[in-house]
């Protein structure tokens, strides 16, 4: 039996491992190995099976990402091949994590689409240093926004929240909160809250949004749901990092399915972006001011 793939069928498991001197290229991709040594950092992303399903004689990975000085390498298999795709940094506009419980996607938005990267959030580290790793890579122009840090502590916003903004603040010591949207509950009207008012006999919510900056990015923590019923239980949340310099335009817009509600949407060359906030909230609309 080859030893490379018992070895790493032996290793294998959901989790995405970076590729070192104890998890080697997979097999198929075997044909790429050399570039590792002119690699930032490379990891590979499991196929979406159950171990107990896998054996050394199958393709075990489904991707590996490379992140080079100028781009990045996208290397996807297809059946016994491999399909190669090059993403310059400049192309990228925007990057999306995903969570929900042991589910996490990866989104790089780019110049002609969005690339989505599954992978289990065991391997969340890695997943953040390669997001880390683009946005240095990407260089994008810093351009303070000039809003004032906001302060905030578990009794002025949700505990999840606190728990996410401290995250990014160890990981970026530029990084403040400049604006906040709590939760609140909705009025029991309107178009669109009719429908489950009356199916729940209770008025929905509006779910938490934080922007946070770093004079290079703007940064929205929020729930992958903006509005849910009392008795939907939320676990899936996002960060999306938006570098300011790729922002071509942003618009406040009403919001015609709740008049309480208003809609920030962020523009950038190909793709739109767009958050839902209580019209009486201050701090969104100074950093709407700012952005324009």
């Amino acid at each position: 039996m080859n030893r490379t793939r018992t070895k790493e069928y032996d290793a294998f498991g959901p989790w995405v491992f970076e590729i070192d001197e104890h998890h080697g290229m997979p097999q198929l991709f075997s044909g790429y190995a050399h570039l590792q040594e002119r690699a930032v950092m490379m990891f590979k992303v499991p196929r979406k099976i159950e171990r107990r399903n896998a054996n050394p004689n199958m393709h075990l990975y489904d991707a590996v990402v490379g992140l080079f000085g100028t781009h990045l390498l996208l290397l996807s298999r297809y059946k016994n091949s491999v399909h190669e795709r090059r993403v310059e940094y400049n192309d990228i506009q925007a990057i999306k994590n995903v969570q929900c419980l042991l589910l996490g996607e990866l989104h790089l938005y780019t110049n002609k689409n969005v690339i989505k990267i599954n992978y289990n959030t065991v391997s969340e580290n890695i997943i953040s240093r390669a997001i880390a790793a683009i946005r240095d890579l990407q260089n994008n122009r810093t351009s303070s926004l000039k809003l004032s840090p906001m302060s905030y502590d578990f009794r002025t916003i949700d505990h999840l929240y606190v728990n996410l903004l401290k995250r990014i603040e160890r990981d970026d010591v530029n990084a403040q909160l400049v604006a906040y949207q709590p939760a609140i509950t909705l009025p029991k009207k309107g178009r669109f809250l009719n429908s489950v008012v009356r199916f729940f006999n209770v008025a929905p919510s509006l779910q938490c949004t934080a922007f946070v900056s770093n004079d290079r990015d703007v940064i929205i923590i929020s729930r992958t749901t903006a509005i849910k019923s009392p008795k939907e239980v939320s676990y899936s949340y996002s960060y999306t990092f938006i570098p300011i310099a790729r922002i071509k335009s942003v618009a406040r817009e009403s919001f015609d399915k709740e008049s309480t509600l208003l809609k920030l949407a962020l523009h950038t060359k190909s793709h739109n972006f767009e958050v839902l906030y209580n019209q009486s909230n201050t701090g969104i609309k100074q950093l709407y001011d700012k952005l324009r």
